[in-house]
């Protein structure tokens, strides 16, 4: 079973890598990441890109999966229940 809390924290550590500034301001996993400058839909393929590559799931042409990708807690979501 995948875990949801070990997401959380690889998809925040992405997103940091992608978005430096989101770690200087206490990114949590609620964080609308739309509100960084830079979030946009290149961003979006790239943390779906990793998504896929770590968990094995096709994402980056599945329209929900984008929608989710605007914050690390709706993706995390995604995730675990695309895992199923």
């Amino acid at each position: 079973m995948i875990d949801r809390g070990q997401i959380v924290e690889a998809l925040l550590g992405q997103v940091v890598a992608l978005l430096p500034e989101a770690g200087k301001i206490g990114l949590t996993e609620d964080t609308d990441l739309r509100d960084f400058a830079g979030f946009d839909s290149i961003t979006i393929v790239q943390l779906l890109m990793w998504a896929e590559a770590a968990y094995g799931i096709s994402l980056t042409d599945d329209e929900e999966a984008i929608g989710r990708a605007s914050s690390v807690s709706g993706l995390a979501d995604y995730l675990v229940k695309r895992w199923k």
